[in-house]
């Protein structure tokens, strides 16, 4: 095994977030209750609600995000006095909050690298006890929207046509709706999905969050009589725009394989360097392997951790015949070292055993002339499927994540289908 891989051998994908020792007891004035916290952020749109996670047993503290079906491990939690901090590493974001109320809520900040020269911030709140225990998720209703009652309105369910003010392509909705009004879902775009999405009809008002770390998306949308959306969406701190969507069966997003083409019939032989600063050709056979699978991607991209997590899976389960991945990572920054640290954070939550190279810039035009054997990057991630000659087979772009089931199935079906082709070659 080579010095790089041996690096990168970090701890299972479902292993819990590190343990990180509390402070002695005099200076942890008020500590904070195991249990699940109502918590939300102070999107410009109102409430974006989450359930945050607090695990405080023996000498050690841990947690995790909830949105929907996911739970989403901190990578270090602290307790110091009466402050509290909870970081999500790989993404370079961090909650900061003051202990209040005898130890039973927090109020802070979040606080997220949103690109080379800006970072998000937004307020954050969370309560314990009273309903914080209730089904998930708890989405509150901001300024100007009244509380309804669950019945008397048009159930928000099936594949939905959705259209976002300013893009050309439609989206792709897909909802659900439990009997007690809770809605769960995601929306599928051509540069990936909006993940877990989950909230709560009230009569005619829809209410759908999301909060893993690295996204931060609020929708609402009134519901017409005949159950179509329209209504409005912010992510970050973003001014929001305008949204709609109506039922649609047939509505299909374009083919992912047609979106970036490859420039060059081979790859060409481009250097760079590792997280330990050591270059490597990307056309190198050992790199390459019988099959290489080349993840161009992000650590602060959530969807690219979801197409980690896919790949993790194909590594595993074909690398004793020889598939190769290699990541290619575009970062925020051009700081060498806060990359290689969120890299490495991002490698030890999925169990990344395979080499990490550094790209550059996350800019998509940067990207593009650093990877010149590609038309454009049109979407994080982007995934080239390349045969053991360096032929390049396959491109695809974006992703679809697990919040949308049926369709991340068949994409994974999909892709090892085609490295059982590159491997028979």
């Amino acid at each position: 095994m080579s010095t790089l891989l041996a690096l990168a051998l970090f701890a299972p994908q479902d292993a819990p977030p590190p343990a990180v020792p509390l402070p002695d007891a005099p200076s942890l004035a008020v500590p904070l209750p195991s249990g699940v916290w109502r918590a939300w952020l102070d999107s410009p749109g109102g409430d974006l609600a989450f359930r945050l996670e607090i695990e405080n047993e023996g000498n050690g503290l841990r947690a995790w995000l909830h949105t929907g079906d996911e739970r989403t491990p901190a990578s270090v939690v602290t307790a110091e006095g009466a402050r509290a901090t909870f970081v999500w590493g790989d993404y370079d974001s961090v909650l900061r909050a003051e202990i209040c109320t005898g130890g039973t809520s927090l109020e802070g900040t979040w606080d997220k690298q949103a690109s080379a020269t800006e970072r998000v911030c937004l307020g954050f709140h969370a309560r314990y006890g009273e309903d914080a225990r209730s089904v998930p998720p708890m989405p509150l209703l901001g300024p100007g929207h009244a509380l309804q009652g669950v019945s008397g309105g048009t159930p928000v369910q099936g594949r939905y046509r959705v259209q976002f003010d300013g893009d050309d392509t439609p989206a792709v909705g897909l909802l659900r709706e439990t009997a007690t009004g809770e809605v769960q879902g995601t929306i599928l775009t051509t540069l990936g999905d909006y993940r877990f999405l989950a909230g709560h009809r009230r009569g005619s008002d829809l209410t759908l969050s999301c909060f893993d770390g690295g996204h931060a998306f609020l929708l609402r949308a009134r519901i017409d009589g005949d159950g179509r959306l329209q209504g409005r969406f912010w992510s970050g701190a973003g001014p929001g725009q305008t949204w709609s969507a109506e039922l649609d069966d047939e509505v299909a997003l374009p083919d992912p394989y047609e979106l970036t083409h490859p420039k060059l019939h081979r790859l060409p032989g481009l250097t760079f360097p590792d997280l330990l600063g050591d270059s490597h050709r990307i056309d190198d056979p050992n790199l390459l392997g019988e099959a290489c699978i080349l993840l161009v991607f992000g650590s602060w991209c959530p969807n690219c951790h979801d197409a980690t997590d896919a790949l993790v899976d194909l590594s595993q389960r074909y690398r004793t015949r020889g598939l190769r991945v290699v990541g290619l990572a575009c970062e925020l920054t051009d700081d060498l070292e806060r990359n290689r640290q969120v890299l490495q954070t991002y490698s030890r939550r999925h169990g990344v055993e395979w080499p990490i190279l550094l790209v550059g810039s996350a800019d998509k035009t940067q990207a593009a002339a650093a990877l010149p054997f590609l038309d454009r990057i049109v979407a994080y991630p982007t995934v080239v499927f390349v045969d053991k000659r360096g032929n390049i087979r396959d491109v695809y772009t974006g992703f679809t994540g697990p919040a949308a089931r049926r369709e991340h199935q068949a994409l994974v079906l999909d892709w090892r289908t085609r490295v059982e082709e590159l491997l028979r070659d």
